[in-house]
């Protein structure tokens, strides 16, 4: 019976013992959860879990906005004067917007911010977006790139006629369509777009069209013109029958120093006049 109860009691501490080896061999793993790693990035309120994941900061801008908004009937802030810079410097309509259209001084407005850059980059399309300043917007541009197209954009006829007047004037002498002339509007305007189609292409048929003219702009000071730039008097012969035409012959004459075209005026006081002055010039 003892031997029975000894072998027993070896038994169980045989089986402990093994338990207890398989145990060192084959240990238990428990996983432990890692700890999150997180970014507060350089605007002081974007949290990210990797740096490369912050927004990009555009310190030039951020300046503007810190800058002071304090302005006053004769300067615009610094805040907008810092925000008109950065839009002309990087071509960006965009920030024109931030420029105060309240408080901006004429020399920093966000139509003026506008202008400027489409000026720059020869955009008329940014005209469209200044309101009622678009037309001087169009008028500046196609002065500067010397485009009537531009001009015909411009729906206010005054302000057409102004642009086209000026492209006219800036260009009439390498003009070739003078088409343009009929796109004016106003009398004035008109007369002196076909003077300077006259002058520009030495062809008295524009002359011919002028109905009024201005100052110096007149029909016969065109005539005279023509006939002083292809030194040809006889071209006032154009003008019929009149005063007109002696008035281009006697002002020929007086450019010119042209004793000849005084002999073809019909008013004899007027002819005296135009020979005693030709004749005294004509030895200097």
């Amino acid at each position: 019976m003892k031997q029975h109860v000894l072998l027993l009691v070896i038994l169980v501490l045989g089986l402990v013992l093994a338990g207890c080896t398989q145990s060192e061999q084959q240990p238990i793993k428990v996983q432990l959860e890692q700890p999150k790693v997180q970014y507060l990035c350089d605007d002081g309120k974007t949290i990210v879990s990797t740096q490369a994941d912050c927004p990009k900061i555009d310190l030039e801008y951020l300046e503007c906005i810190k800058a002071s908004r304090v302005s006053s009937y004769y300067a615009s802030s610094e805040r907008d004067v810092c925000f008109y810079n950065l839009a002309v410097v990087r071509n960006n309509v965009s920030l024109c917007r931030y420029v105060d259209a309240s408080y901006a001084s004429a020399d920093y407005s966000p139509a003026k911010c506008a202008e400027e850059i489409a000026m720059a980059i020869n955009d008329p399309e940014i005209c469209n977006e200044i309101g009622s300043q678009k037309f001087d917007c169009f008028n500046d541009l196609a002065d500067k790139y010397q485009d009537p197209a531009l001009c015909n954009r411009i729906v206010i006829q005054n302000k057409k006629d102004e642009c086209l007047d000026n492209y006219v004037y800036a260009n009439y002498e390498t003009i070739t369509d003078w088409d343009v002339c009929t796109s004016i509007n106003g009398v004035t305007s008109k007369d002196s777009c076909y003077y300077y189609a006259a002058i520009g292409t030495y062809n008295v048929t524009y002359c011919d069209k002028i109905a009024i003219g201005g100052y110096y702009q007149t029909k016969t000071d065109c005539y005279v013109k023509i006939a002083q730039q292809r030194n040809d008097y006889t071209l006032c012969k154009g003008l019929g029958v009149g005063p007109e035409r002696n008035a281009c012959y006697y002002k020929y004459a007086y450019n010119k120093y042209d004793n000849h075209a005084c002999t073809y005026i019909s008013d004899d006081a007027l002819k005296d006049k135009c020979k005693n002055y030709t004749y005294v010039y004509s030895y200097y």
